[in-house]
């Protein structure tokens, strides 16, 4: 396994465009070493014409060193002249002009416009169509500003952004990306609020990213509409294949960002919730503020994003509302009243949430969370987070993670240099952009993410016994199945209930022995997937208990890593005689999980005569990140012939104390 070392930073802009000190305090200069790939979420990132001009004047002019404390304010146009109605009513008028951009298309993907040999180029990316003059000009600032990186994904919907970089060097790794975005504005049509989707994938390692800025104010009214949101950006933004699934199902890893606007919510009145937290920030107490956080109270009793997790925010004061043209924080010679607008009760509204498919959590850390209190250009102090994942080796291809190189350890730094400069040679890579000098290099620290230590020599010797021939089949068998407090689906006046069967779809092309690719990838309408193994249909029961037993034949003939990574979606659906058959929910299974891999509770089993593994599974059915229902069932898994189909010497587990479980 190698390390990717990412780094997701989340702004909203204000309509203020950036000056080259406040890019330079969000992102280090040309990622300062660090980071393989850079995700950027912007919210109200729209500019008018003469605050581009005004910002590209301060770049050409260096846009200074960062200072704390209050900095010069910028001289206002008529454009933002507040007691101006002509001015009033432009701003307005431009406001309604971004969200109509984005209203022509919900769905954009790069599928349909690159070959498979685009996406090994380095130009390889997915811009939106037409830039205009303030998406150039921040364009410009950011390619300056990452030389050493490649924009796979620059994508504009209303006044929202998404911007994704990736190492230069790293580029042939990238072999997909995916974009679709989703408004959930005025009248759920207008792109003033909404989402944008984008899938990427690194060496068979897919990463999704989710950029929202959702429903603002405070009230019990406004929380209920921004956890409806999230549920409809999550509906409204199906990548990979199939698209039946929210990102969150079908990506190795997923993270949600942005400027989701949850409130402070003490449960008093609005003044009351703002005169405590304020007394709260006068004593540097923001680990009060964020125990009474809306979003955290939303995941504890499951009102979105269950399964979600995030740093903690009480490290560093709320992010909203703030002072434009003010540098620094709380405790940097700066008041709360030096710091915060008095409008409006303090809160965390930037997040950056994060989580991982079953079993792969292991593979995904966050190694730091912090606010931004330097970026003076808008009303919001940005937040970003740094996170190092696991992915497989990419050694087949000639090249290796920057970031990585820099780190390995206890290696002498001649040794790497000549490694490097063998591994480039063979692959024809550039190799001033990968080699760096270790003696610049500080010791670990969260600053400076490094190689996971290399593996010992009893692991890498078991790993080799576990390498066997690959003309296998791995039989797994679904039985004893039952769902319990299935979300009512038909209206009432059908009766009400639901009609649910279980569905087995596979997340991996080739994973059924027999199947075939453009099968799964071209399924429309009501017959989509019916050549997939099914339980029957149980009408109006929303507890059903199923009699079936599902075998299901997994193909490893193509796999190196045997079940690693690869996934099984037991898709519950609602059974509807006159139109499509509905998504009730899903339960992934991992399968590697089955037989003690991945985060497994199972016995480890070896592709060797006689071994068979039985687990108890018990789930939550999900959908759009939230829990419809409740799964429970048993698996068995055998190895058997590739040749001839049968099973080697399989027993089963006939005691209950046998069967391991996996929730």
């Amino acid at each position: 396994m190698m390390r990717m070392n990412v780094m997701i930073a989340t702004s909203n802009m204000g309509n203020a465009m950036p000056s080259h000190s406040d890019i330079s305090s969000l992102i280090p200069q040309d990622g300062g070493d660090l980071y393989d790939v850079i995700v950027l979420g912007m919210q109200e990132a729209t500019f008018g014409e003469d605050d581009v001009a005004r910002g590209m004047e301060e770049e050409e002019e260096g846009g200074g060193d960062i200072k704390v404390g209050k900095g010069p304010e910028r001289k206002k146009d008529k454009r933002f002249s507040a007691p101006s109605i002509v001015g009033k009513v432009g701003k307005v008028v431009r406001k309604v002009e971004e969200t109509f951009r984005g209203v022509t298309s919900t769905s954009d993907t790069s599928f349909n416009k690159f070959t498979p040999q685009h996406r090994k180029a380095a130009a390889f990316s997915f811009d939106s169509p037409h830039p205009t003059a303030d998406s150039s000009a921040l364009h410009s600032m950011l390619s300056s500003h990452l030389p050493s990186y490649s924009p796979c994904v620059r994508y504009q919907r209303g006044e929202m952004r998404l911007h994704i970089y990736v190492r230069t060097a790293l580029v042939p790794a990238l072999t997909d990306v995916e974009v679709v975005a989703e408004n959930t504005g005025i009248g759920h049509f207008l792109a003033n609020k909404g989402g944008i989707a984008a899938r990427i994938t690194f060496t068979d390692t897919s990463l999704s990213f989710v950029t929202c800025h959702i429903q603002a104010h405070e009230g019990k009214e406004h929380f209920q509409r921004r956890c409806n949101d999230i549920s409809e950006i999550l509906a409204g933004t199906k990548l990979g294949h199939p698209k039946r699934y929210d990102v969150s199902l079908i990506s190795h890893h997923t993270f949600i960002f942005g400027d989701l606007n949850f409130r402070t919510d003490y449960g008093k009145g609005k003044k009351e919730n703002k005169e405590m937290c304020l007394r709260a920030l006068e004593r540097g107490d923001f680990e009060e503020i964020y125990k009474y956080d809306e979003l955290m109270r939303a995941i504890c009793n499951g009102e979105c994003l269950n399964g979600f997790q995030e740093g903690d925010c009480s490290k560093f004061p709320p992010t909203f509302k703030v002072k434009r043209h003010v540098r620094g924080s709380l405790g940097e010679g700066l008041s709360v009243e030096d710091v915060y607008n008095p409008q409006r009760t303090p809160s965390y509204c930037d997040r950056v949430l994060y989580t991982s498919l079953p079993g792969l959590d292991g593979r995904l850390k966050q190694v730091k969370l912090e606010a931004v209190p330097t970026y003076a250009a808008s009303d919001h102090n940005p937040v970003r987070s740094m996170f190092h994942i696991d992915v497989p080796s990419i050694d087949d291809i000639g090249l290796h993670f920057p970031s990585a190189l820099m780190s390995r350890r206890p290696k002498e730094e001649s040794e790497i240099r000549a490694e490097t400069r063998a591994m480039n040679s063979a692959s024809k890579v550039d190799s001033t952009r990968i080699v760096r000098d270790l003696s610049e290099t500080p010791d670990f620290d969260l600053d400076h993410p490094t190689l996971m230590p290399e593996k010992a020599g009893e692991e890498e010797k078991e790993e080799k016994e576990d390498q066997v021939d690959y003309n296998r089949i791995c039989r797994v068998t679904f039985f004893d199945m039952r769902c319990r407090n299935l979300t009512e689906m038909d209206p009432s006046i059908t009766g009400g209930g639901s009609d649910p069967y279980i569905q087995f779809v596979p997340l991996s092309d080739h994973l059924l022995k027999g199947q075939h690719r453009n099968q799964r990838r071209h399924s429309i309408g009501n017959h989509a997937f019916t050549h997939f193994k099914r339980t029957a249909t149980h009408r109006k029961n929303l507890n059903p208990v199923f009699d079936d037993v599902v075998e299901l034949e997994i193909d490893l003939s193509r796999e190196k890593d045997l079940l690693s990574g690869k996934f099984i979606a037991l898709t519950v659906m609602d059974h509807d005689d006159l139109s499509d058959d509905d998504l009730i929910g899903t339960v992934v299974i991992n399968l590697a999980s089955l037989v003690g891999g991945e985060g497994g509770n199972g016995v480890r089993l070896r592709r060797e005569k006689g071994n068979t593994s039985r687990i108890a599974v018990s789930k939550p059915v999900m959908k759009d990140c939230m829990v419809q229902g409740h799964f429970e069932g048993t698996v068995e898994m055998c190895w058997v012939d590739g040749k001839i189909g049968r099973t080697i010497n399989s027993t089963r587990f006939d005691r209950p104390g046998e069967c391991c479980s996996l929730s």
